[in-house]
């Protein structure tokens, strides 16, 4: 057993996806500031009671205090506070919806081990701007952010002329 003390840091996070462990915690998938990816345990979370059950859902902005201990996979979630919940204000399924997908997509596509802070940069901003819109607006937020996360990636489709005719769209 070490004395030595284990290295926690505190960073703002995007809760990507959850997944419930045993009988009472739940394992998610973060995507950090300054960490990128990393993956952790909240012990007791899913407790009604426990002050990190808020802090582990989909979609949540969160200052979050974990370990980090290079070599592990999973590391332990320690504490933390709520910064942006996008579904409180309006909860609908429509929401919820193009949320998820977007969460979704960004955890499929995230450079492992890398630290990306565009790509934060780009979650933050759609979860804040998801927040404060009107109900049913949210299809073209999520075209938009797709297409960011696309020219991003430097995947991005030429959309200033026709494929097919070859006709400029610009005007």
């Amino acid at each position: 057993m070490s004395v030595i003390a284990k290295p926690v840091v505190s960073s703002r996070v995007i809760v990507l996806r959850v997944w419930p462990t045993g009988e009472t915690s739940t394992v998610a998938a973060l995507l950090s500031e300054e960490h990128g990816y990393v993956r952790v345990i909240a012990k007791g979370s899913r407790g009604p009671r426990s002050a990190l059950r808020p802090l582990v859902q989909p979609g949540r902005l969160v200052e979050a205090e974990f370990g980090l201990q290079p070599g592990r996979d999973l590391q332990y979630l320690k504490g933390g506070q709520l910064l942006l919940d996008p579904l409180l204000a309006v909860n609908s399924l429509e929401r919820t919806a193009y949320l998820l997908s977007a969460l979704e997509i960004v955890e499929r596509c995230r450079p492992s081990g890398v630290t990306e802070t565009r790509l934060f940069d780009l979650c933050r901003r759609f979860l804040e701007v998801l927040s404060s819109q009107v109900a049913g607006g949210e299809a073209p937020l999520f075209y938009a952010f797709e297409l960011a996360l696309l020219r991003l990636q430097g995947t991005a489709p030429v959309l200033s002329r026709c494929v097919a005719c070859d006709q400029d769209l610009s005007e």
